[in-house]
């Protein structure tokens, strides 16, 4: 299991940039079948030695944070492991652990921006476009698939049409990006919602909630009257909720709504170099690399 663990981590390293701020591991110890009624607290030190061996890997600001299952969010976890096929603890004989991604309440979900229109605009200047527009070429959309660097959740999954003004020169962007060997930025329309399972989970208790409240105010409504203080306290208390939005999708790419300048805006210089010296040196000596 430490093998899983680890590549768990590798992962968890190459995922958490500057910009993901407040996301953290919630380790939750769990009981087996298996396991003595006689053993006090195994659950937590199960949960207390997996986090630690991870804060040791994944080192700054205490990552992975001992759980339990008395909050809402753990009981809806554990829940959902319970529909799993492969589930080896709660329903099978061995205990373990659940780690649970999540943010905590109190932490700011916005992705900070510092979006400088005089950078957007020279990157016109070079021959970029807009990254806003979302995606008008087959190609374009073709190799956004082939790269697979953007979260499904965030990419763009549609293809828009009728402007063969954008739909050529994404062409010609995406034909520039494949020759250099970099990825694609996320051409995402910026008014595309993602459709994140956690945002859908959400809207799901909130319609459950506003069904059961509901249900609730028509009892005491029949029985006591809707001139009732005990109907018209439960109702006062009670009112109609709104599920949280779902995240309105965004992307840091300069060209986009933010501020970072990635190696495919980059592509016409390289481009031009390619131009400039084919008498001499083949495309593939030339390489985009980050500034150091």
């Amino acid at each position: 299991m430490k093998v899983y663990l680890d590549q768990f981590l590798s992962i968890v390293r190459t995922r958490r940039t500057p910009d993901v701020v407040g996301i953290k591991a919630y380790v939750i110890g769990l009981k087996g079948k298996n396991d003595s009624l006689l053993t006090r607290n195994l659950e937590s030190r199960r949960a207390t030695s997996i986090a630690n061996y991870i804060n040791q890997r994944i080192v700054g600001d205490n990552f992975a944070i001992v759980s339990d299952d008395s909050q809402q969010w753990a009981k809806d976890a554990i829940k959902f492991l319970k529909t799993r096929a492969r589930n080896h603890t709660v329903s099978g004989q061995d205990g373990g652990a659940l780690i649970v991604i999540r943010t905590p309440d109190d932490v700011d979900r916005t992705v900070p921006h510092k979006y400088v229109v005089m950078t957007h605009e020279f990157g016109h200047m070079l021959g970029l476009p807009d990254e806003y527009m979302g995606v008008h070429s087959a190609s374009t959309m073709s190799k956004i698939q082939l790269d697979k660097v953007w979260p499904t959740t965030l990419t763009s999954t549609s293809l828009q049409s009728g402007n063969d003004r954008l739909r050529l020169m994404q062409d010609g962007y995406t034909q520039m990006t494949t020759q250099a060997n970099v990825p694609l930025p996320n051409l995402i329309f910026n008014t595309t919602t993602a459709k994140r399972p956690e945002a859908l989970h959400a809207a799901q208790k909130v319609r459950e909630q506003n069904d059961k409240n509901s249900q609730r105010k028509t009892q005491l409504k029949d029985t006591f009257g809707q001139d009732s203080w005990i109907y018209k306290k439960y109702k006062d208390s009670h009112p109609y909720i709104s599920a949280p939005p779902t995240l309105t999708a965004i992307s840091n790419s300069i060209m986009h709504s933010g501020s970072e300048i990635q190696k495919a805006h980059f592509v016409t210089i390289w481009s031009a170099l390619c131009h400039a010296t084919s008498d001499h040196l083949q495309c593939t000596d030339w390489e985009i690399i980050p500034a150091s």
